[in-house]
């Protein structure tokens, strides 16, 4: 198949399509993933900062991987996760983890004060 015969969809129709919500997609993601698919050991990269790191994840899932690395870091980390779904975990939540339903075209982080 040739490419030019490809259609992409548009941004729009790519996110109204169940492609986007496939539970395959490791929407129930937890930290260990990140090593064993990625490659990268989250806490021991965010651990080994001297300063208050951050951590923004885009098409985070549930949002499990990001509780659970809040809760290890505690106060040391700042950590945003974006997703499109929007069906986050629901346990407590720390106070430095911040969730936000949006789409990673449109989205843009708040501007922080200086």
């Amino acid at each position: 198949m040739d490419h030019r015969d490809l259609r992409l969809l548009d941004d729009d129709a790519l996110e109204r399509s169940p492609v986007v919500a496939n539970s395959d997609m490791n929407r129930e993601r937890r930290l260990p993933a990140y090593r064993r698919e990625l490659g990268v050991d989250i806490l021991a990269l965010l651990h080994g900062a001297d300063r208050v790191v951050r951590w923004l994840d885009l098409c985070c899932g549930t949002a499990n991987a990001l509780f659970e690395a809040a809760h290890a870091l505690g106060d040391r980390a700042e950590i945003v996760g974006v997703d499109l779904v929007g069906y986050f975990a629901r346990p407590p939540r720390p106070p430095r983890l911040r969730l936000v339903t949006a789409s990673v075209t449109s989205w843009a982080p708040m501007r922080r004060s200086t």
